[in-house]
Formats: structure tokens, sequence, C-alpha cells
């Protein structure tokens, strides 16, 4: 289960995906915003992004929780 303040990855493909702290839930428990923290792209970290410490709803095809490194 997924709670405020997880860290999840927001995945569009295998080596795509934003990373980010879960700022809200929906009423059915789901991601409704999180605080981007990390974006990948094509296996590649990008520093600059725009969307770098925006909260935003999710965009892709599925939510996961990260894995602790």
């Amino acid at each position: 289960m997924i709670q405020i303040g997880d860290t999840i990855q927001d995945v569009e493909d295998g080596d795509c995906y934003f990373e980010g702290k879960v700022t809200q839930l929906n009423t059915f428990g789901g991601v409704k915003t999180y605080q981007v923290t990390r974006v990948v792209w094509s296996g590649v970290d990008e520093k600059n992004d725009e969307y770098l410490n925006q909260v935003i709803e999710p965009m892709w095809w599925y939510i996961t929780k990260a894995k602790k490194i």
C-alpha cells in the first residue's frame, strides 16, 4: 500500500520514469499528486529537467514503489 511520503516511480516504460515523494492520495488510495525528485529518460538521469521539484499528477502507465538502494 502506498502512503503519503513514500517514494514512487511513475513509469512510462522500463528505462523512462519519474520518481518522487507522494504528497496526496486519491479517494481510492492511489497517488493523486507527487513531488518529482528524479527524471530518468532512456536510461539517462536528467539533472535539469523542468519537472524536477514540481508537484504533479501521475502521467504515465503505472505507479510502483521505488526500490530502496
